[in-house]
């Protein structure tokens, strides 16, 4: 379908079967489809409807100040309070134990032990292989100590090789203790696999001197040292050791394999001498213990922060869930997110702007925590790699803003959400500290519970978190990137979780968003099941049938609107809304089979009581309410099925006056400005005719929370026609205005309604009056009149109204000569000498009426009089209180 460009000087025309226009040179008449230009820039606008919501969300997040103060506050003060309490334990601490450690040059040597496991152990893997002695299963806890002769019958080879042996029958003790826990209880000791260690880089010393001192000068150095050995006695049938091991680099993981090196070259040695012969002749191996690297002076303290700092952090990080859904819910609530969408937003483009922005918040917020962290001294954040912790924190942060789109369509108010937002953070958080951090550690946990476990994000995130902490407790040096790859590092498995959720999260609200609570579309597709949020046929509208109460303008309407051939910008057909009862309530009917059109350059008005079906309709067509049947077209585009095509063109203002108060008036139209496509001179120059046509241009920059009322009237109204609308719909938009600028917005609207199809709905006659070149009034969600306002009143006309003022002694006798005049005449009112009567045109002509009061003024105390026709106002009355079908019926039974 094509429609024509109205040229505004040009007078309005009837409209037919098609839209035409005089060109400027007097040639054919020409055509245009308003959706050629929006779609041929389709891609342009995308990109400028992202940089628009940018910056809208930008400035509003700016100014709301107090909110940005308060979401920093929270984690700086957990903090500060996680430091305070760190400075209160050091000081406990040191009171107790002195402040320092002193500095130790020479080490003592520590005697050797032996840790015996249990026959019963549940312990699998390549640690824990079974043995043939009667030992039941060894673990060295420290190192390895054993005596070879002919009576061992190998024994040495089982709990002292380390895993190149070629036994695999034996214990392989020397891995036993990579990296168990750390600090943990000897229940925890098994692993999954072993050490392996191939390549050492050796450095001799002549003397145990000259090696502590190279150890004690290597502190925190370059020059540092996994281990070592001292031998203390070497001979053919004989060898004494100690092993020296750096606790502070490897925690104690180098002890059994720097005790199986030494073995298994000493075992290697005796074996290599007997050739295949067997050993005859008893050889002692044996360890006097080991020793420690010396150390310098060292502070004492008790790392507090990284003991609990999981179980504060899984707040902190969850902190922003609640504020997000506010933010969600609260554009819902107040109806500013479906002013978008009706003004040409698209959906994906709200999505991805939305989920990136509140994402860029986090980000922001987090790497504030962890900087006033670092500058604290946190061992968390200042020992583990950097990586280790933003990686988590990444991927979590997705999660995050993924879960409170998805959230937030559950809620329809904003406080409803925030408060469950925090019952969440709070109840999982609690939940994870208390009850499934016993699961992460302990080793009897099976996988399939750990797997079910962290299906839910939070406790995910809380493993992760107590990984982190294992990495720097109890003195131990921090996680690096490589130790991700561990076994019994858990946070690479944290990460693939925490990967998936939000995926499957993301899915998700993205499916969801948009298309309101799911709760409530499922409990009208269940109701619509039962045969509810249906209409009878008999509540149709049957064009063919001339039923009684229906004029035939509405008769005549409904035809040309259900004629194929209509080509108006603007048709309606049998178009019905209704709303489901819930529980045993009655189905709202709120429009039944409603049929009209609007034609180009016309402004067609609602009129009709509270819940008469104005708004509603209004709604249907700007997809807000979906029909529940019948159809709209908008210039050829089906309503519902292609409402992104629809909202291009469409200017749309609401009820209530829908602004952000963080912005100012010419904020507000550069935004929905920009969603219309508009840019550079174009836009600039579009919104200064649009806030002067409004009277709003001295206050642009003054923003919307400082307007009044009025002022925030006459910007919705600006918003709407920005962008020069192909459609506009304006729902009672001089509510609140005073008379001087109501009169103003009805010459604003009067000159754009000149260059698109307007419907506006409203509940002053005088606007209707002023403003419509049509009128439909409804009543009890049907339409029952259609036309012109002198049409409407001539055609409802009963009478002429007469009202005398008199001295109010002679009423009696004013009574009698006005029904002298007319015998119809019927007194409708009298009020402290006024009287008011309705005196029928059919049987009194105006010209006897003057005379009998003229002649009779002085006679009957008239002090002033005045005759009048019908208003529309009392044509409207009429029809909202019912007097309309009574009067209709009595005509059919006197018919």
């Amino acid at each position: 379908a094509c429609f024509m460009r109205m040229d505004s000087r040009q007078p309005l025309a009837e409209f037919g079967n098609s839209i035409t226009s005089a060109s400027p040179n007097g040639n054919s008449p020409q055509f245009f489809d308003p959706f050629v230009d929006r779609h041929r820039l389709m891609g342009q606008r995308l990109s400028i409807q992202i940089k628009a919501l940018f910056r809208k969300s930008f400035l509003v997040q700016k100014r709301q100040y107090k909110t940005n103060i308060c979401q920093l506050l929270f984690p700086l003060s957990m903090i500060l309070l996680l430091f305070g309490l760190q400075l209160f334990v050091n000081s406990v601490v040191q009171d107790s134990f002195g402040e320092f450690i002193p500095a130790i040059n020479h080490p003592p040597v520590i005697p050797p032990h032996l840790l015996l496991w249990t026959p019963n152990s549940s312990c699998s893997g390549p640690a824990s292989l079974s043995t043939n002695d009667k030992l039941g299963r060894f673990l060295m806890l420290d190192f390895g100590l054993g005596i070879l002769n002919e009576q061992s019958n190998g024994l040495l080879s089982k709990f002292m090789l380390p895993s190149q042996s070629y036994s695999r029958q034996g214990v392989i003790a020397f891995n036993a203790i990579k990296r168990f826990s750390r600090g943990s209880q000897p229940a925890t000791l098994c692993t999954n696999s072993p050490i392996l260690i191939t390549k050492l880089n050796f450095a001799v010393a002549s003397s145990k001197q000259e090696a502590d001192d190279r150890l004690y000068k290597g502190w925190n150095n370059n020059d540092s040292f996994v281990g070592g050995l001292v031998i203390n006695e070497a001979g053919d049938n004989r060898m004494n050791y100690d092993i020296v091991v750096n606790k502070t680099l490897t925690d104690l993981q180098d002890m059994p394999a720097l005790s199986g090196l030494m073995s298994n070259a000493i075992y290697r040695m005796l074996a290599s001498r007997n050739g295949s012969q067997p050993i005859t002749r008893a050889a002692q191996v044996q360890s006097s213990g080991t020793k420690m690297f010396p150390s310098p002076k060292t502070k004492v303290e008790f790392d507090l922060i990284s003991l609990i700092g999981p179980s504060i952090y899984i707040y902190i990080f969850s902190m922003l869930l609640p504020v997000f859904m506010y933010n969600l819910v609260s554009e819902k609530e107040s109806k500013i997110r479906d002013s978008m969408k009706m003004m040409g937003l698209k959906h994906n483009v709200h999505f991805l702007v939305t989920y990136l922005f509140h994402f860029t918040l986090y980000i922001i917020a987090m790497m504030f925590l962890v900087i006033i962290a670092s500058i604290l001294g946190f061992r968390y954040f200042t020992q583990n790699a950097f990586g280790s912790y933003f990686i988590l924190l990444f991927i979590w942060g997705h999660v995050l803003c993924a879960s409170a789109i998805l959230l937030s369509t559950f809620f329809r108010t904003s406080k409803t959400a925030t408060v469950i937002g925090y019952l969440l953070i709070f109840g999982l958080g609690m939940i994870a500290s208390s009850l499934i951090t016993s699961f992460f550690s302990s080793s009897s946990t099976s996988p399939t519970t750990m797997f079910f476990i962290q299906l839910v994000p939070n406790f995910a995130l809380y493993r992760g978190l107590i990984s982190l902490r294992q990495g720097v407790e109890f003195g131990n040096p921090g996680l690096s990137m490589a130790d991700l790859s561990e076994p019994d590092v858990h946070l690479s498995a944290v990460y693939i979780y925490l990967i998936c959720e939000w995926i499957v999260i993301l899915v998700l609200a993205w499916s969801i968003d948009g298309h309101g609570n799911p709760f409530t579309r499922l409990q009208t597709y269940a109701l619509a099941k039962r045969g509810k949020g249906t209409l009878p046929q008999s509540d149709l509208i049957v064009v063919a049938d001339n039923t009684p109460d229906e004029g035939q303008d509405v008769i005549d309407e409904a035809k040309a609107a259900l004629d194929d051939s209509s080509r108006e910008p603007i048709l309606m057909r049998n178009l019905r809304k209704v709303y489901p009862g819930y529980g045993s309530g009655q189905e709202k009917i709120a429009v039944k089979g409603l049929s009209m059109r609007v034609r180009f350059g016309e402004c067609l008005g609602f009129l009709g009581s509270n819940g008469a079906g104005k708004s509603t309709t209004l709604s249907m067509l700007c997809g807000f309410v979906k029909p529940t049947s019948g159809s709209a077209k908008i210039f050829g585009k089906y309503v519902g099925s292609e409402m992104d095509s629809i909202h291009t063109i469409l200017g749309v203002c609401p009820q209530e006056n829908v602004v952000w108060g963080e912005l100012s008036g010419g904020e507000h139209l550069e935004f929905f400005g920009k969603l219309k496509g508009l840019t550079g001179d174009e836009l600039e120059k579009a919104i200064v005719n649009s806030l002067r046509d409004v009277e709003l241009l001295t206050v642009r920059h003054k923003l919307a929370m400082q307007y009044s009322g009025g002022m925030k009237r006459r910007l919705c109204v600006a918003i709407a026609f920005i962008g020069k609308p192909s459609v506009v719909l304006l729902d009672e938009p001089t509510t609140g205005l005073d008379p001087a600028a109501r009169k103003n917005l009805w010459t604003v609207i009067s000159n754009y309604k000149k260059s698109c199809a307007l419907m506006l709905t409203t509940h002053s006659m005088e606007e209707a009056e002023n403003l419509c070149d049509r009128v439909a009034i409804f009543e009890r969600a049907r339409l029952r009149c259609i036309g012109t306002c002198s049409a409407l009143k001539q055609r409802f006309e009963q009478g002429y109204k007469l009202t005398i003022t008199s001295d109010g002694q002679h009423e009696q006798e004013i009574t009698k000569q006005i029904m002298k005049t007319s015998s119809d005449a019927i007194l409708l009112n009298k009020l402290c000498g006024v009287v008011t009567y309705e005196v029928p045109s059919q049987t009194a002509r105006l010209s006897v009426i003057f005379r009998d009061i003229e002649s009779n003024k002085k006679t009957l105390g008239i002090l002033d009089w005045c005759i009048s026709n019908t208003t529309l106002e009392e044509v409207f009355v009429r029809i909202a209180t019912g007097k309309y079908e009574s009067r209709q019926s009595n005509l059919n039974l006197e018919k």
